[in-house]
């Protein structure tokens, strides 16, 4: 055991330790209280207390080398380590704590709680006096940071009181060791054990959180402590009442917490003690999570007074934090007055209590956009900071955090952003709820919790970022956006099938795909998640989201402003003499050519400008919801599924792949798992390379044309995939939904034979695919009139002919208007310019597709250059082309899975270009090119304006099914002499093709609905 290594190991400290021990012990005075006695022999001794005034001055990491030598020093008999050693043990866990180690913390912390469980009793041992009286030692210096309006006086309490340890009673039986432990008296700094387990159960329960109640330990310390073991009718029953209302609340029984808190606030009705500030500590929590913040703030204002009393910076600190923080909520655009005097009271006394105090009033100011001010505060602070251990503890994440608002606030968004990356490495690994997620799955896996408390467990640490996780723990809740946990989520899913809850096995796996997109993203997609709240239009965003961006903007009215320009920069740009202001002017028109160069410029540095603006947002105390993809609930969405839609959606976890169909409610549902993904993706590469796939631009030639064993694969395949009763619930599916994932990205699923004639499922139904089953049904965007189609012209294949492109672009003008082909130097960065766009068709191979799921361009021309990849077109300005085509995109089935590929750069390139707003995307997962994908595309971009997408695509392919092939038209097929061309039914030649639409009907179907 880790604490028990704490405890026991004597460490040798080098000469520097020592040093600093002695310096701190002169210049803070800390060690035994100063005007009790030490004759050596009280507990816990001298060394501890050199150990905890290096503590309180925040150099955590000495210190706690400190106490692991002065814990070798502790009592120990025949019974084990005493009482005193709940000192060790705590202030250990506490210096982990504050170092970011919840794990070393918690394990002491148990410890420190072991031994006031096994010593429940101590307290009827010790040699109480028989009264207290006020104390007469005011605080030094005198308190300038207010007045406490509790009318109670601050307890006088003996330092040092005579314990008895061991047995006075002689028939104690002999020990098997035949060792009998004699009776022996012991001088106990007995407020400092009180104060330490108090500070064991507080930081236990913080870092359980929600888990608390299903430990062990916390029955026993309710058991332990409800019996009240200390004297009857005694001054020291307040000190058990604090420890007993710690332990009700650790156990999920709040109103007896607070009762029990309340009441032991003072000794003998008048006395504050060692516990008060404690007790108003944890009030001042209990008070914000009721939402009283008025109460909270008061607790937490009288915390700081009890504990200055009793100099417990540590108390101290958290309730300034908390104070704070409740000011800021309750008083927008005022300052917490208390902190500056509260921050220069703390300079003699320590500088983890300076420093911290500087750190909360730095907030206070870049909260008000008072940068000059936040920006002096946060320098004292980074003095203090710099050359001490607290610049690697959760003091210095805090730190860091704020210096990155201020170098935002500056304008300096590099600065910011190593200040946010050096914030969130300190903050991932002291994460509390990423402990608590790995805690609750621990716990399900051991067996100990039901399956019923594991769903509540999962539900409360795996939840989505509540208003209050922002309000109150902005960098926590970044940390946990930003940290992949996918087996939680996972096991999390399988307790829900467990429980045949299917409803939220599907929520479930959709949060799993959502937490996979999101944790690739900048700060975990909060950036991603401010620009849809924003900049999307309104009708994606419900009521919530739109009465929070009107929210926002009256508090960031220079982001508004800003945001204002944008927009008229492209209505402005919208309304040139250009093919929807994608293409530069006619070159006869010189004046609009400029003024749309100038236009983009002035664009490009209002979006940097938001992005400056949104990275500031992103750090502060502002709630925002996670938009993009949406997460719907199954209720929510069965009843509005239109008539014959059919969701099929697949979830891989690492033990099995599961898949689930379900159309409306009076519609069937049922889930079954795939018996063995191993032979499915076998058989599929099999499938893929009966079709002809070796490598990128291998010909396919008439054997493999005339090859019909794939279809005895693509039968079994579908075999696999199928339930084996679900031919019943497909009947009348005019629109199967799929939702794919791992491997099955790569499966042209529409291909399979479905039916007793062999024939393609999309000869009996329209397919379309979605990322997650939230985006089957469109948001609320109506789809305008696409007034123009952009072509990139190029190569789809390196030895290409040239005028490919060219034919595709006059095969387009033929059946739609406004097509024009972008030049090959556009006038600025593809993702200002895609922003402006309706429909996007490109030409040409997407060659960088290595360089990750975000750095590939989706509109090569600019290949490379700044504002090219797709990570730029997330960014604002919002918006890109409602549909693109993309026939020059590859994936890992154009050569058959012979290097691998588990789907995800396909999901997160979808999740992409849709996250940037497109709604329709047409992707290749190989390319063919050539006459046939001439015909597919023609077909399917004429029916776009009257039609679904899928029912165009269906209408797209069925026709091109039917048409002979010309080897001297197609650059994948190999040259023939047969006197009969055969015809393009093959699926090498339309199966590779994925149709990803969350678009809904489309505009011409609009305009007719009533």
């Amino acid at each position: 055991m880790r604490a028990a290594q704490d405890s026991v190991q004597t460490i040798s400290l080098k000469p520097l330790t020592w040093i600093i021990l002695g310096a701190a012990w002169f210049l803070c005075g800390s060690g035994p209280p100063a005007h009790a006695q030490d004759d050596g022999r009280a507990v816990p001794r001298r060394d501890y207390f050199l150990a905890l005034s290096l503590y309180q001055d925040g150099e955590f990491a000495s210190a706690l080398n400190a106490f692991r030598q002065a814990g070798g020093g502790g009592i120990r008999s025949t019974e084990g380590r005493w009482v005193d050693s709940i000192c060790y043990h705590a202030m250990l866990g506490e210096c982990h704590y504050q170092l970011g180690q919840p794990a070393a913390a918690l394990e002491n912390f148990n410890a420190a709680l072991q031994l006031l469980v096994a010593h429940r009793d101590w307290l009827l041992r010790v040699q109480f006096p028989a009264g207290i009286d006020a104390q007469v030692r005011p605080a030094q210096p005198p308190i300038n940071w207010g007045q406490p309006t509790r009318r109670t006086v601050v307890g006088r309490f003996p330092d040092k009181l005579i314990s008895r340890q061991g047995s006075l009673n002689p028939d104690q039986p002999i020990l098997p060791n035949g060792v009998v432990a004699p009776p022996e008296l012991v001088p106990v700094y007995v407020g400092e054990v009180v104060r330490c387990a108090a500070l064991a159960m507080r930081r236990r329960l913080e870092i359980l959180g929600p888990c608390a109640p299903y430990e062990p330990l916390t029955q026993y310390l309710v058991a332990a402590l409800a019996r009240r073991p200390a004297p009857p009718n005694h001054w020291s029953q307040a000190w058990v009442g604090v420890l007993l209302g710690l332990a009700y609340v650790s156990d999920g029984k709040s109103v007896q917490g607070i009762a029990e808190l309340r009441q032991s606030l003072v000794m003998l009705g008048q006395y504050d003690h060692a516990l008060t500030g404690i007790a108003l500590l944890e009030l001042g929590k209990l008070a914000v999570r009721q939402g009283r913040l008025d109460v909270a703030e008061t607790f937490f204002q009288e915390a700081t007074f009890a504990a200055a009393a009793f100099e417990q910076w540590e108390v101290m600190e958290e309730a300034f934090r908390g104070a704070s923080t409740v000011h800021r909520l309750r008083n927008p655009g005022q300052v917490l007055v208390a902190l500056a005097p509260a921050a220069e009271w703390s300079r003699r006394n320590s500088r983890y209590l300076e420093a911290s105090l500087l750190v909360a009033l730095a907030e206070q100011f870049t909260s008000q956009r008072e940068t000059a001010a936040a920006g002096r505060v946060l320098a004292q602070a980074q003095r203090l900071i710099a050359r001490s251990e607290m610049n690697r503890s959760l003091l210095g994440a805090r730190l860091q955090h704020q210096a990155a608002l201020v170098a935002y606030q500056t304008g300096n968004a590099p600065a910011g952003d190593a200040a946010v990356a050096s914030a969130l490495a300190l903050q991932q690994p002291a994460s509390l709820r990423l402990f608590q997620i790995d805690l609750a799955d621990k716990l399900f896996l051991a067996g100990g919790i039901t399956p019923r408390i594991a769903d509540q467990l999962y539900a409360e640490v795996l939840r989505e970022p509540t208003a209050d996780d922002w309000t109150y723990e902005p960098l926590e809740t970044l940390a946990v956006l930003s940290t992949p946990h996918p087996l939680p989520l996972e096991h999390w899913f399988e307790v829900a099938l467990a429980r045949r809850d299917l409803d939220l096995a599907l929520e479930v796996a959709d949060r799993c795909r959502r937490h996979r997109f999101h944790v690739t993203l900048p700060l975990g997609g909060r950036l991603l998640a401010l620009r849809w709240l924003l900049e999307a239009p309104d009708e994606a965003l419900d009521e919530p989201a739109r009465l929070r961006r009107r929210d926002l903007l009256v508090r960031y009215p220079a982001y508004a402003e800003v945001s204002r320009q944008a927009r008229a920069a492209r209505v402005e740009l919208a309304a040139l003499p250009a093919d929807g202001g994608l293409a530069p002017p006619a070159g006869e028109d010189e004046a609009a050519a400029r003024r749309q160069t100038e236009l983009y410029a002035q664009l490009a540095q209002l979006s940097a400008a938001q992005e400056l603006l949104l990275r500031e947002m992103a750090l502060q105390r502002e709630p925002a919801p996670m938009l993009f993809p949406p997460l719907r609930s199954i209720r929510e969405l069965r009843p509005v599924l239109p008539a014959g839609h059919r969701v099929l959606a697949f979830f891989a976890t690492s033990r099995g792949l599961h898949a689930f169909t379900f159309a409306r409610e009076d519609e069937g549902y049922e889930h079954w798992e795939i018996e063995d993904p191993g032979k499915l993706r076998a058989d599929m590469a099999q499938l893929l390379r009966q079709w002809g796939l070796y490598e990128a631009n291998t010909p396919i030639g008439l054997k493999e044309l005339s090859d019909d064993r794939w279809r005895v694969t693509a039968r079994s395949l579908m075999g696999q995939l199928a339930s084996p009763g679900q031919a019943s619930l497909w009947q009348g599916t005019e629109e199967l939904i799929l939702v794919p994932d791992s491997f099955l990205w790569y499966l042209p699923l529409a291909a399979l034979p479905w039916g007793p004639d062999d024939q393609p499922l999309l000869a009996r139904m329209r397919v379309r695919t979605v990322p997650t089953v939230s985006l089957a049904l469109p948001d609320g965007r109506r789809q305008a009139p696409l007034a123009a189609t952009a072509v990139v012209t190029g190569r789809l294949f390196p030895r290409a002919d040239d005028t490919y492109a060219s034919q595709v672009l006059d095969d387009l003008r033929g059946v739609l208007p406004g097509v024009f082909a972008l030049p090959e130097r556009l006038p600025a960065p593809s993702s200002l310019v895609a922003a402006g766009g309706s429909r996007l068709v490109v030409l040409q191979s997407h060659d960088d597709l290595d360089r990750g799921p975000y750095l590939w361009s989706p509109l090569p021309l600019d290949r490379g250059k700044p504002g090219s990849t797709l990570a730029d077109w997330n960014g604002l300005p919002w918006g890109a082309p409602d549909q693109v085509i993309l026939p020059g995109y590859t994936t890992a089935a154009e050569n058959s899975l012979k290097q691998g590929g588990l789907g995800d750069e396909v999901f997160l390139s979808v999740c992409g270009l849709l996250a940037s707003g497109s709604r329709t995307l047409l992707l290749s997962r190989w390319r063919v090119g050539g006459q046939s994908w001439r015909d597919l595309l023609r077909e399917y971009a004429q029916e776009l304006p009257h039609v679904s997408a899928a029912a165009a695509w269906q209408r797209s392919v069925l026709l091109g099914m039917q048409n002979e092939l010309d080897a001297a038209r197609e650059p994948r097929l190999k040259p023939f002499t047969a006197e009969t061309s055969p015809r393009a039914s093959h699926p090498f030649f339309w199966a590779g093709y994925l149709l990803v639409d969350t678009a809904g009907a489309p505009a011409a179907a609009q305009a007719a609905a009533p």
